[in-house]
């Protein structure tokens, strides 16, 4: 069954705003690539994160598959951080035979490459900054820290204060991942098997 839907471009909706949104997450089953290219003016101001469900495959009727969305996002001065293997379907056959499954839908996470931030307004930094930590980017958080101190939009004091925290983030992140996370699946396997 075919069902006509209303839709808007995000550029109109943001057009009247007077905050601009510097993070999109994009879930739409295949109408991604469309919602990009009706986002370019809001994304070249603004947006320097973006997290964007992309099919391999191109299960949905004329919908762009990854490869599309990734050349439209570089296009667009975005580098990809990271990719998570969303979904993935068997691949039909005998069922004695086997075989690797196909990888359908990634979760793509975007950040603005260094050079495109550089270009931006100031007031995107901090907000990129608290992006990427929240995606555990601290590296990247860095970079954008640094950039933000050369613009003046922080002291020196703040960039020491800033930097501090992403560090010392980044040491529980890393205690967590390699101390505490194994400890806790001996424990867990010792109680399953």
């Amino acid at each position: 069954k075919k069902v006509k839907v209303d839709a808007c471009a995000l550029d109109d909706v943001f057009s009247n705003e007077s905050r601009q949104p510097h993070f999109l997450k994009l879930d739409i089953h295949g109408a991604e690539y469309e919602a990009l290219l009706g986002a370019q003016k809001t994304i070249k101001q603004s947006d320097t994160a973006v997290l964007i469900e992309t099919w391999n495959i191109p299960v949905h009727k004329g919908q762009k598959t990854h490869g599309f969305i990734d050349a439209q996002l570089q296009d667009q001065g975005f580098l990809m951080i990271d990719q998570l293997t969303y979904s993935l379907w068997e691949r039909k056959g005998p069922a004695e035979l086997a075989s690797n499954y196909n990888i359908v839908t990634f979760e793509s996470i975007y950040f603005k490459n260094i050079d495109a931030l550089k270009e931006m307004d100031s007031n995107v930094l901090l907000p990129t900054i608290a992006i990427a930590n929240l995606f555990n980017q601290n590296a990247f958080a860095l970079q954008v820290l640094a950039i933000a101190k050369e613009k003046a939009v922080i002291s020196n004091e703040v960039f020491h204060a800033f930097e501090n925290q992403i560090l010392s983030a980044n040491k529980e992140h890393r205690f967590i991942e390699k101390r505490l996370l194994p400890y806790l699946r001996k424990k867990v396997e010792r109680k399953l098997f």
